[in-house]
């Protein structure tokens, strides 16, 4: 996964955060606000996990887990791009 491509999750982590906390009053039950928080949560998620997986294994090889989580996340960072 690119650094680009790591950039537009925390990007887009800390767009929804800021929309988020821009919500006078959230309610769980409004389908609005509870796509906003899940969508917000996944990022989150993704971003922790891409943070701890190192890209090079012992060997300096690329470490297969970084192109594992990359295929698991791709579709995350490109509905993200569309935002």
């Amino acid at each position: 996964m690119g650094f680009v491509h790591q950039i537009s999750y925390v990007t887009g982590a800390v767009i929804g955060l800021n929309e988020l906390e821009a919500i006078p009053s959230f309610d769980k039950n409004r389908e609005l606000n509870a796509t906003k928080f899940q969508q917000v949560a996944l990022l989150i998620k993704a971003l922790a996990e891409i943070m701890k997986t190192p890209v090079l294994d012992n060997e300096g090889q690329i470490n297969p887990a970084s192109v594992t989580i990359q295929a698991k996340y791709r579709a995350i960072g490109a509905s993200n791009n569309g935002d």
